[in-house]
This record gives structure tokens, sequence and C-alpha cells, in this order.
């Protein structure tokens, strides 16, 4: 598990790095980030004016001082249109459940701002990053809901039945086809481990 997580700390380093570059941050910088957590911020060499989205706010986070929380559901957001600079959306929009929540999100983050980075994994890598086996999602849903809690993610997290059926469905991973589809003004941008395609962004700068 250490050679996993030193594995997740790599991609989401630089992926940060990516960021960083990509949209030129400064600490003025007004940065939405939907379904994001404090702790990857700690990877980012410049801390921006910076609002986290989720649908919970933990007790005493990491960086609390510097961020605003708001305590919201991403499809549907409280702000005025063209609100931020830019919009970050980092393994989110694959935990919507369904494609119609996936195109409420699309909307809502060109709404908010022209510019916006957009990472979800791809269904076509053959690894499941959320369920840490093999091939995984490619699975029909009834036969993940049965062996959930067999994989290395249930093994760890020893859920219940249900929790782990209720994982399972929000989960629907995407191809490029369809990021393209929710994004079609931006660039997808693969990301690649050896010489699969293990992760897309869509980018608008």
């Amino acid at each position: 598990m250490s050679l996993l997580s030193s594995q997740f700390s790599h991609f989401r380093r630089r992926r940060m790095c990516e960021f960083l570059r990509e949209f030129k941050i400064s600490k003025d910088t007004k940065v939405l980030d939907l379904g994001g957590t404090a702790q990857l911020w700690t990877y980012a060499e410049v801390l921006p004016d910076l609002t986290i989205v989720n649908l919970g706010i933990p007790q005493n986070p990491p960086l609390q001082d510097r961020v605003r929380w708001v305590e919201a559901d991403a499809t549907r957001l409280p702000f005025p249109d063209g609100s931020f600079d830019v919009v970050f959306c980092n393994s989110l929009i694959e935990h919507l459940g369904s494609y119609e929540k996936q195109e409420l999100l699309a909307g809502e983050i060109k709404r908010m701002s022209k510019r916006y980075f957009v990472q979800t994994p791809n269904r076509r890598f053959p690894f499941d990053m959320h369920m840490l086996v093999p091939c995984f999602h490619w699975l029909p849903k009834f036969l993940q809901r049965r062996l959930a809690r067999l994989t290395v993610w249930g093994l760890i997290t020893k859920p219940s039945r249900e929790a782990a059926a209720a994982y399972v469905d929000e989960l629907r991973l995407m191809t490029f086809q369809e990021l393209h589809s929710l994004f079609p003004s931006g660039a997808i941008v693969r990301e690649r481990f050896m010489w699969m395609t293990k992760s897309l962004y869509a980018l608008s700068r």
C-alpha cells in the first residue's frame, strides 16, 4: 500500500504543478475547487484566493484559516455567474452516478468561469483507481455490488454491504469522447502512465 500511496502522491503533486503553471496561478487568483480537500493544496507552491465546495466540511481542516469552505451541491452552486477566475475540479465528476448529473456539473463549472481544469480517471485504463484492482470498473454493476467488499478498497475500508453498493452506484467513469462532449470548447489532455492514458483533463485557459 505504501507503493500505491507514493504513486497517488506523485500524480497529485504533478497535477497540481501543471495546474499552477498552465493557469499562471498567483495568490490573488480567485479559484473555486469543487469537491476538493485542503490536503491536495498542500502540494501547491502558491496558495490562491481559494474557495472549496463540498457536501461536508471537515472539522478543523488543514489551511482552514486561509481557505473559504462552502457546504453545497456542486451541481447547484450558490454563486452568481462568473464569480471566479478559474474552476478546479479533481476526481469529482466520476462520482455523480449518471451522465445527466455530470452534465449539470459541467454546466455549473462553465457558468462559474470560462477557465477551468477538470480531471477524471479514464474509463479505458485497465486498473480501477477507486477499488484498487484491475478491470473492476468494466464489470456489470450487479457484479460490482457483490464483489466490492472483496477488493483492496473494501478490505481496507470494511464498508457495510449497503455502503459498498452505494459507493459502486455513485461511480461512473468517463471516456475521452464523453468528457469532450461536456466540454467541447476545451482541450482534452491525456495523463499517461507508461504508454496508457490513466486520466483525462478538460482544460480551458
